[in-house]
């Protein structure tokens, strides 16, 4: 595997790779993120909290992209380099993934 980002896939339109579905992948992964989040939330709820008095959250690290020009090609790139994060930080996951035409 060569991909450059975990797990090590790329795919096209990303790279020219012969394993990976970089399509499908990122939205696994965010899948996971979340239900680790959970179960780490149910532990604090259920053993921690009322002990300690604290409270739980997640921070999701982001970069944030302008388009270079005003091009709607340019404007399509930026706008998806955040689609990721939009899903993941919607509330009542889990949700139906929006179709992009892009």
């Amino acid at each position: 595997m060569s991909g450059i980002h975990p797990p090590s896939h790329c795919s096209l339109p990303f790279g020219n790779c012969t394993v990976g579905d970089s399509e499908r992948e990122p939205f696994i992964a965010a899948h996971n993120t979340i239900l680790s989040h959970a179960a780490a939330v149910n532990i604090y709820r259920t053993k921690y909290q009322k002990k300690q008095g604290g409270s739980i959250g997640i921070v999701m690290s982001s970069v944030w992209y302008e388009p270079i020009s005003n091009s709607l090609q340019d404007k399509l790139a930026a706008e998806s380099s955040i689609f990721l994060y939009e899903l993941v930080l919607r509330p009542n996951y889990p949700w139906k993934i929006p179709c992009r035409n892009a």
